[in-house]
């Protein structure tokens, strides 16, 4: 479920990491803090591609709050750009924070777990505020 929570992420960053599986397990967000300074989120999706839905998400994690000039690294390759109909690690993840199959008592546990989750990037992200 951690891939569905990282889905639903919004307005946490000024450095954002796209791309599929070598942007995901390849990137490092603290790397890029240490470098460029401001707050880095990897958007990174295990067989990720650019279609429109994804490129949608990724402008939603910019926050517009912050004056600090954005950045978009995207991890390039032939699979991230062809078939970008096909089902990937970001649609699946979309597709499971929209619709579960979880028991009453499991989505429950699913949406305290993701409320925890979504709190703590809150706080990492505002603590990153705070060092600019």
């Amino acid at each position: 479920m951690v891939l569905a929570s990282k889905s639903r992420v919004e307005k946490c960053a000024n450095i954002v990491l796209a791309g599929n599986s070598r942007t995901y397990r390849g990137l490092s967000p603290v790397e890029f803090e240490k470098i460029l300074g401001g707050t880095a989120v990897n958007a990174g999706f295990s067989n990720g591609t650019y279609s429109k839905e994804y490129c949608d998400y990724l402008e939603t994690l910019f926050d517009e709050d912050d004056t600090t000039r954005n950045i978009l690294v995207a991890g390039i390759t032939h699979n991230a750009l062809c078939d970008l109909n096909r089902s990937n690690g970001f649609t699946s993840a979309l597709k499971k924070s929209k619709e579960s199959t979880l028991t009453g008592e499991q989505q429950q546990q699913t949406e305290e777990y993701n409320r925890a989750l979504e709190s703590l990037v809150a706080v990492y992200c505002s603590k990153q505020k705070e060092k600019r």
